[in-house]
């Protein structure tokens, strides 16, 4: 599984966005669509889609870029 294409898809049908517009620096700054909401959202497709659980600290804190969002996973998959 490749954990930055995936996360990329999710990033993409979340934030309702094309997935050849997201880079290791998109962000609630760069994507319009990106609010309290819409993060709740991401953070629950992650967990599902990588069956893991993410904290909501640590949805805050390592959840606010995509490269940041991608390290984070492969972290938690790694540590299951």
């Amino acid at each position: 599984m490749n954990i930055e294409l995936e996360c990329k898809k999710i990033l993409s049908d979340v934030m309702e966005i094309d997935e050849d517009t997201i880079n290791n620096d998109s962000s609630p700054a760069n994507i319009e669509n990106w609010d309290s909401l819409s993060h709740v959202n991401l953070v629950m497709a992650l967990e599902k889609k990588f069956k893991i659980k993410i904290s909501p600290e640590e949805g805050i804190e390592n959840i606010e870029k995509f490269d940041q969002i991608v390290n984070f996973i492969s972290s938690k998959i790694q540590n299951n």
